[in-house]
């Protein structure tokens, strides 16, 4: 009875080694897992951080032309008002339509 209580330890021990393994396996194959997944996160951040720095640039040059087209509907104002006092219809007209054009921004 000996024997067979050994052979019994022994398979046990075995079949606990065997999970074990295999546990390990599964950890390091996670770990590979989530170190993949990290790079993947710091490339994606990384493409973030440019696509919000685009974003802040491009907002940047939208506030810019909204000046320019505010300040040149002023002026466009300004000269219409001295065109049509003026007398001279064509430049009036002329200038009423690049007024128009530049209102609608």
């Amino acid at each position: 009875m000996r024997l067979g209580e050994e052979l019994g330890l022994e398979r046990e021990a075995r079949r606990v080694a065997e999970e074990r393994s295999l546990q390990l396996a599964a950890l390091a194959t996670a770990e590979s897992d989530l170190r993949d997944l990290e790079r993947q996160l710091g490339l994606r951040d990384r493409d973030l951080e440019q696509e919000r720095q685009r974003a802040v640039e491009l907002e940047r040059d939208v506030r810019l032309l909204r000046d320019a087209f505010f300040e040149a509907r002023g002026n466009l104002e300004a000269l219409f008002g001295t065109a049509s006092a003026s007398g001279d219809p064509e430049l009036a007209e002329r200038i009423g339509a690049l007024l128009t054009l530049v209102t609608r921004f």
